[in-house]
């Protein structure tokens, strides 16, 4: 029967003059070989970097920017990581892990930790659900939170937006030491300072550490 439906409508948009295609999307070959970046010193992974690329971080996305003075790596986020185990001293996420459904980000953390070296640093800067209810959703009405929905959730793309005692719950779980609430732009590891690159996000973003 849905067979049978699925190629009605097919026909009746082929009438009007559309056709029905179906794309799967891969990442890109990655633009750096793993074996070269692993034969590198380099201990640092910043993930969904988009197009801000940061110097002598291993910058990967699924279609990252093109650059031949940064290392970049297209790569699936959520699939196996192609690295060894306790590889990278730092990883850094600014405003990505909202963009992966709950599950998504189940297996990007997983990773992150089983990739991280012992006492190695995650830093992540995303939209806190706490924050965007607080700056999005203070009117309690309908019109209200349907433009929220819209302004917060499909305008970006926006998929899971993680509390931070949600965030900290599940870090923790994964195996995670230490999780704890940072400021923006502010660490204790050098290598992590001064990162956070949107200010504008400050009235709404959560900011994390983690500890492996």
């Amino acid at each position: 029967m849905r067979s049978l439906f699925k190629k009605i409508i097919k026909k009746l948009l082929k009438i009007k003059g559309y056709e029905i295609r179906l794309y799967h999307i891969k990442p890109k070959k990655h633009s750096c070989d793993i074996k070269s970046i692993i034969s590198t010193d380099c201990r640092k992974i910043h993930y969904g970097c988009g197009p801000r690329l940061l110097d002598g971080w291993v910058n990967a996305d699924l279609n990252p920017k093109k650059s031949i003075e940064h290392i970049i790596l297209s790569m699936d986020l959520v699939k196996k990581h192609p690295f060894p185990d306790n590889f990278f001293k730092y990883g850094f996420a600014e405003d990505f892990i909202e963009h992966l459904n709950q599950s998504e980000s189940l297996l990007f953390f997983v990773e992150a930790y089983r990739t991280l070296k012992p006492k190695g640093v995650l830093r992540l800067s995303f939209p806190g659900f706490e924050k965007i209810l607080k700056n999005r959703f203070s009117k309690i009405n309908y019109e209200a939170f349907f433009n929220g929905k819209f302004e917060e959730y499909e305008q970006w793309g926006h998929l899971h937006l993680y509390s931070q005692d949600e965030l900290i719950l599940l870090l923790k779980h994964i195996g995670f030491k230490e999780v704890y609430p940072v400021t923006y732009g502010k660490s204790t590891y050098e290598d992590l300072n001064n990162l956070d690159f949107r200010e504008n996000q400050i009235e709404v973003n959560t900011y994390i550490e983690a500890i492996k």
